[in-house]
């Protein structure tokens, strides 16, 4: 189902009342999926494949339920041999893992969630992929900052789960800390190439990311940009998608939203000569 066609459905759904009801038995097909499933599988796309660990619901779901193929096949088509690519708000490794295996490229992915980044080093190790994880978000600020974490079941799962920063106003069933670092400044001081492609999905602190990066994100080897905006969170910051676009246009970045795989806009930025598939 393509992400607006996704979104009519929700919207249809929530306006007869039968949201609550339908999520209800989805979830409940996705847990006896996952019981009967095997601890690893495998994405396959084109030419790249890659293993993750799927002992968690959470983690089934990103591997054998996510809509996000259409981005991945995107990304990966952007890629070059050689590339560097940079995952901002890695998870559990799905983008990370298949970059390395598409090209000889190097991957440089950042998860500041503890759970999600341990098993991405543990998915990378399976696959024996280069992948630098960095234990970090990245931001404008350098500060320690409060993750919103959500359970499933009553217990803190590894995969994707919505963790996003936390608000005024924000119900959450607990919440770490962890360390928001300004992107250039980490950059530098860590000595990290510039990366010619980017995925950045971080549940509302796009903006911040954006922010944070200008000068790498700016340099001319970097041709691609891809990025998730959720309008909710940034509609409660005072922002908007449309600022999102301008920020990526004022670094050279052609916009366009081909993608909404989960009734998000998926923005995709890219320079003069940034050949990503159509």
């Amino acid at each position: 189902m393509s992400g607006v066609s996704q979104r009519r459905a929700v919207d249809w759904l929530k306006r007869f009342g039968l949201y609550g009801a339908a999520t209800s038995v989805l979830r409940l097909r996705g847990q006896l999926q996952f019981r009967l499933a095997d601890d690893v599988g495998t994405i396959t796309i084109g030419d790249a494949h890659a293993d993750f660990h799927m002992t968690t619901p959470n983690e089934f779901s990103a591997v054998r339920d996510s809509p996000e193929e259409v981005v991945l096949a995107d990304v990966l088509a952007a890629l070059r041999p050689g590339d560097v690519f940079y995952d901002v708000g890695a998870n559990i490794g799905v983008f990370s893992c298949l970059a390395a295996s598409a090209v000889d490229s190097e991957v440089v992915a950042f998860e500041p969630e503890p759970k999600n980044a341990a098993r991405l080093r543990e998915n990378a190790q399976l696959n024996d992929a280069d992948v630098g994880v960095h234990g970090v978000a990245l931001s404008d600020t350098n500060e320690t900052r409060e993750l919103g974490i959500t359970h499933f079941n009553g217990t803190h799962q590894t995969g994707p789960a919505g963790h996003s920063f936390v608000e005024d106003g924000d119900a959450v069933d607990a919440t770490i800390s962890v360390d928001s670092v300004v992107g250039d400044e980490y950059v530098e001081q860590q000595e990290l190439p510039i990366p010619n492609v980017v995925k950045i999905d971080v549940e509302g602190a796009e903006g911040a990311v954006l922010s944070g990066l200008e000068s790498t994100l700016s340099h001319p080897d970097c041709r691609t940009v891809y990025c998730e905006v959720h309008e909710d969170r940034l509609q409660a910051q005072g922002s908007s998608v449309a600022d999102i676009e301008d920020e990526l246009a004022s670094m050279g970045f052609a916009v366009d939203v081909p993608f909404e795989p989960y009734g998000e806009p998926f923005l995709r930025g890219r320079k003069s000569g940034g050949d990503a598939s159509s």
